[in-house]
């Protein structure tokens, strides 16, 4: 009893708030080792237990507290947290096996409960390294198994569980940080010098000028007089003296670059083309990184499954306390494998760039060998992504930047490196497109600026130049003599025109003449056409009748006859409409001018 009487003077003093944390620290360090003592020395399991327990409390007390965390090193302040969580877990044991009551049992499962989460936050606000946490969490957790594990005791081996849970997820966080870098993670002291040394070259050309023609976005002012602080990280985000001494005060300041005079607009440009490089490299460096993450964090997933598996069968009654757990390690373990076939398609994609521009910057005759390899890499990439390397044809969700990246690059590398099938770049390009759409409806980011989506858009829209020159060309060619061929056809059709010398009528004929002899090759738009020309009155209300007309001419008959949506039905029917369409546009015009 004397060992418990000096640990709870200890902890009185621990918790006085008038004495210095020094002091404080030191009583409670007596104040653990005493209830060690009194745990050795207790002549009955309640009073066992019971210093076990408030040795555990004390430790987790300490390692909660502010001042203690400040003073002590990481390494300290784990070891304390750990040493409560496996105080209370065996005082849990030590409580089963004296027949606790069940009250008892919660109230310290509670306080095991707000160990492990303490634990967590105080790594996840200490450091942002998430090794360094992983690293304390696996410690723990292995502390955790060297001395309870294996055990049929389901307390146990559920903290066990979490914590390698834990270990998990601080990996996994590593890994998605890797694969999507947070905004001006690019910006090192190297690269941002680079950038200002463009600037310093060019002030150095230049005449000192102090007015800037750029909007602070602080205070709208315009232009800016004296200084300009040009945002390193945000396109477009520029600020003036004042507004960025009061940006320095913020919680998360950006990089600036400092810009005494105007620039030309090259040398933004530069430094504009600087920013968006090294962020590609920023992104494309990850996938090292990513999976070196997501190999940390398939072991404890693959030991989660393997404790729930062993306790199962050990006890039948504990697979449904597992559920939630290994819910949550299915979870994860479906996030690693999509995060690690971003992270291969990113190492593909990486190597076939690296491979391209090894290629086309080289002064010899182009290596189609090569060519052709990194066609495949980019192909490789493609089923990545899609998940269906292995035979797989199942779509990987979270994967279809990275598949839309590898599609228009394989899309742009067809069209302008192997020129062998353009019909197939095009489709590649066309789906590259249609995949960045989904991804923007998915999430709401957009591809409009990433180079990726540019030369895929330049290189469809030269395609369909390149196709519009031809069928052009082709329609120019056939013409003359498909008018020579559809000459009965025209002079039937002017034919009936002149049947009346009233322009109005001869509009009527006209239609009345397509609808019966050249209908619209669409059915449903022939069938429509054909019941509003014979719902028409000529013997009725005049301006009626002319609205009416002119209403079919310029809306139902032009879109009927219009060469571009007649161009699928073959040489003789475009000729044919082309003509057509020319007496519709010729009557439309007359009868606007009859109003």
């Amino acid at each position: 009893m004397a060992a418990v009487d000096t640990a709870l003077r200890e902890f009185e003093k621990f918790q006085n708030e008038s004495l210095s944390p020094a002091i404080r620290i030191s009583a409670a360090r007596k104040s653990i080792a005493r209830f060690e003592q009194a745990a050795r020395e207790a002549r009955n399991p309640d009073d066992k237990i019971a210093a076990i327990k408030n040795s555990g409390s004390v430790a987790l007390r300490l390692a909660k507290i502010p001042f203690f965390q400040e003073r002590e090193s990481m390494k300290s302040v784990c070891y304390f947290f750990e040493y409560a969580i496996c105080q209370f877990i065996l005082a849990l044991k030590e409580g089963r096996e004296a027949k606790k009551k069940s009250d008892w049992s919660e109230k310290v499962e509670a306080l095991l409960t707000s160990a492990a989460e303490s634990t967590r936050q105080y790594l996840v606000e200490s450091t942002d390294n998430w090794k360094l946490r992983a690293g304390k969490l696996q410690k723990i957790a292995k502390s955790i198994s060297n001395k309870y594990y294996p055990d049929n005791e389901m307390d146990t081996n559920m903290i066990y569980a979490n914590f390698l849970m834990l270990e998990a997820c601080e990996a996994l966080n590593g890994a998605s940080k890797a694969l999507s870098p947070p905004l001006g993670s690019w910006a090192t002291p190297d690269r941002l010098e680079i950038m200002r040394s463009l600037i310093t070259e060019n002030e150095e050309k230049r005449n000192k000028v102090s007015t800037h023609k750029v909007t602070c976005v602080g205070c709208d002012k315009s232009p800016i007089f004296g200084i300009r602080y040009k945002c390193a990280v945000q396109p477009k985000y520029d600020l003036c003296a004042e507004c960025y001494a009061i940006s320095r005060n913020t919680d998360n300041p950006k990089p600036y670059i400092e810009i005494k005079s105007p620039q030309i607009d090259t040398t933004i440009e530069a430094i504009e083309t600087l920013r968006l490089k090294f962020e590609a490299e920023a992104v494309a460096g990850g996938w090292h990184k990513a999976l070196s993450a997501l190999a940390d964090a398939a072991r404890p997933i693959s030991e989660i499954a393997y404790i729930a598996s062993s306790c199962s069968r050990a006890n039948e009654k504990t697979s449904n306390c597992f559920a939630e757990i290994i819910s949550k390690a299915s979870e994860a373990d479906s996030d690693r494998l999509t995060m690690e076939r971003r992270a291969r398609c990113l190492q593909l994609l990486s190597e076939a760039t690296l491979a391209r521009t090894r290629l086309l910057d080289g002064d010899d005759e182009l290596n189609m060998d090569e060519a052709w390899r990194i066609a495949d890499i980019l192909m490789a990439a493609i089923n990545t992504a899609q998940g269906n390397e292995d035979g797989d044809s199942s779509q990987v969700a979270g994967c279809l930047e990275e598949e839309a990246t590898a599609t228009a690059l394989l899309g742009v590398f067809h069209y302008r490196v192997l020129k062998c099938n353009e019909d197939r770049a095009r489709k590649l390009l066309m789906q590259s497109i249609q995949l960045a759409a989904a991804h923007t409806d998915l999430d709401g980011r957009t591809f409009f600026t990433a180079d990726w989506y540019q030369e895929a858009k330049a290189a469809l829209e030269e395609i369909r130049r390149k196709r519009e020159a031809y069928d052009d060309a082709e329609f120019r060619k056939q013409r003359a003599p498909m008018l020579e061929k559809l000459k009965p056809d025209l002079e039937a059709m002017e034919a009936q025109m002149k049947r009346s010398e009233s322009k109005r009528t001869q509009a009527l004929y006209l239609l009345q003449y397509l609808v019966t002899a050249h209908p619209p090759k669409k059915s449903f738009v022939a069938t429509s056409l054909k019941n509003k020309v014979d719902q028409l009155d000529p013997d009725g209300d005049s301006g009626e009748y002319t609205k009416a007309l002119r209403r079919i001419l310029a809306r139902e008959a032009a879109l009927a006859y219009h060469s571009d949506k007649n161009k699928d039905y073959g040489m003789e029917w475009a000729v044919l409409s082309e003509e057509i369409i020319k007496y519709i546009n010729r009557y439309n015009s007359f009868l606007k001018d009859f109003d």
